[in-house]
């Protein structure tokens, strides 16, 4: 059997990773018995392309929650395990009677992690795992507002370079008229472009200090969420405000 080495290796650092605590490039070398330099230019691509995070204070290598998607189902399973987020995700889903979706920032996008659907139709729109723009989507627009500003203009060139309709793209006033507002409020609020007539309540969440920031919305057809529009806000804002400060998070 013909195995491509860089292939190879990349699995045995992922694995390696899986098993050990976080790592410098000198231990997992020295664990894979691989040269050092070689190493050091996977771990590199590897933070690069998100699957791994590094920490240039401690020189440590650890895996990302993207790893994790690797090993779900994008069509059925929930990338959240039982525990307190679950639970505060199905209260957010029984009190308001909508849709409840994670997002997770993947690159320039915001990826569907988690799915509480209304619907078994809704499921089968909103698929675990899917990527959406991040400037284009509420989600993605709750987790833009927490990178600092040249961080979001980069994204948002991506996204509008990305964006198939000319006619439909955001100008750049308009999104930092956004980000701003979600700043403000606290959660984003937008259409579900490729959900016809949804609006989409999102507000971002770091869930613990191992996970990336989180983007946790409602969302419905208008004529169903509009008329409901400050409670469902309400909700939200109540519901995630209470599991931070059940679960002793800094507020953001």
């Amino acid at each position: 059997m013909s195995v491509v080495k860089s292939a190879e290796r990349v699995l045995a650092i992922l694995e390696y990773l899986r098993q050990a605590k976080p790592s410098t490039v000198g231990d997992i070398s020295k664990g894979l018995n691989l040269p050092n330099s070689s190493t050091s230019v996977l771990l590199k691509s590897l933070v690069d392309l998100g699957y791994l995070d590094y920490s240039p204070s401690t020189r440590l290598f650890k895996p990302s929650f993207r790893v994790a998607l690797l090993g779900e189902s994008v069509e059925e399973r929930p990338i959240l395990h039982e525990g307190p987020l679950t639970e505060a995700l199905r209260a957010l889903h029984e009190k308001t009677g909508e849709t409840v979706l994670v997002g997770l920032q993947n690159g320039a996008y915001v990826q569907y992690v988690h799915v509480l659907a209304s619907t078994r139709k809704l499921m089968e729109r909103l698929p675990i795992g899917k990527l959406r723009l991040m400037a284009y989507n509420p989600l993605g627009e709750a987790l833009l507002a927490l990178l600092d500003d040249k961080r979001i203009a980069s994204i948002f060139r991506h996204n509008n370079a990305n964006w198939p309709d000319p006619e439909t793209r955001f100008s750049e006033s308009a999104l930092w008229d956004q980000i701003r507002l979600i700043r403000t409020n606290g959660y984003a609020e937008g259409p579900g472009r490729t959900w016809p007539n949804a609006v989409i309540f999102a507000i971002a969440l770091r869930p613990n200090l191992d996970m990336p920031p989180i983007s946790i919305a409602v969302g419905g057809l208008g004529n169903s969420i509009l008329p409901q529009r400050e409670a469902i806000v309400e909700t939200l804002l109540d519901v995630v405000a209470t599991f931070s400060r059940e679960n002793h998070l800094p507020s953001r």
